[in-house]
């Protein structure tokens, strides 16, 4: 409120003094200080609300049958929403049309180093380990297959692995807050947002080997509460509560606390 008042709220560029509800698109600034100049340049839109898909213009509809679906993508990201230059969005498509590796988080079981032989051994020279994983277990990346036997091969090795408890596929970069929250053995953790899951295997992970070890992984919505409950049931540590309630609800019913919550 303080802030509104002393004029540093801009919405859409220009200064909002009081209370008001915002509409969809607009583009909110708080400013270090009221004659801070430029105000209004980063706050200006460059394209149609992002939210407003209703809003599209007929041109923007798939008009002709057949309409292949990244030609779409291309018209509402690079000419309707105009979030990149020309020569920037040239090098986002390349990144597009590369390959994707797959990426996996290896679990901290008794069986970590024959799965991660067995990994290896698999996957060659295709496998690369991620080094900023090491302490925590231990994360590798494997580049497509070649050839579809050779691939095959390679998924049968890994769904036998996730579904033992020694993988989970993930994502490197959704690993990262798990590393940063710093879980430990004997820890009450909450992961508030939980679905769809591979943070809350990754804490799990994280917080076995101590039976006074708790982590609730609560989601608003049920049907993604169910999908958390059902990634985590290969996981060997068991010290698992699944929530399906706002977030407001947890001082309340959790007085305690707990000593760590992503």
């Amino acid at each position: 409120a303080s802030a509104c008042q002393s004029g540093l709220v801009l919405v859409d560029g220009h200064v909002s003094p009081g209370r008001r509800m915002l509409q969809g698109g607009e583009v909110v600034l708080l400013r270090s200080s009221a004659t801070e100049e430029g105000g209004d340049a980063p706050t200006k839109r460059r394209g149609v609300p992002r939210m407003l898909l209703h809003d599209l213009d007929q041109e923007m509809q798939v008009e002709e049958h057949g309409e292949n679906g990244y030609a779409h993508f291309c018209r509402y990201y690079r000419d309707v929403q105009l979030l990149l230059g020309l020569e920037d969005w040239e090098r986002c498509e390349k990144l597009f049309f590369s390959p994707v590796p797959l990426s996996l988080r290896i679990n901290r079981t008794s069986m970590h180093q024959q799965t991660l032989q067995s990994l290896q051994e698999t996957f060659g020279t295709r496998a690369e380990m991620v080094p900023w994983m090491m302490p925590f277990g231990g994360a590798m990346h494997v580049a497509p297959s070649p050839s579809s036997e050779e691939a095959f091969a390679g998924l049968q090795l890994v769904h036998f692995l996730a579904t033992s408890g020694e993988v989970v596929v993930q994502e490197a970069l959704s690993m990262l807050p798990a590393c940063a929250l710093d879980v430990r053995p004997g820890h009450r953790a909450l992961d508030l947002c939980s679905a769809p899951g591979s943070k809350t295997c990754q804490l799990l992970d994280a917080l076995q080997g101590e039976s006074a070890s708790a982590l609730v992984a609560n989601d608003l919505l049920l049907e993604r509460a169910e999908r958390v409950k059902n990634r985590a049931k290969w996981q060997r540590c068991r010290e698992l509560m699944v929530t399906n309630w706002d977030g407001c609800v947890f001082p309340k019913v959790f007085p305690e606390g707990f000593d760590r919550t992503l």
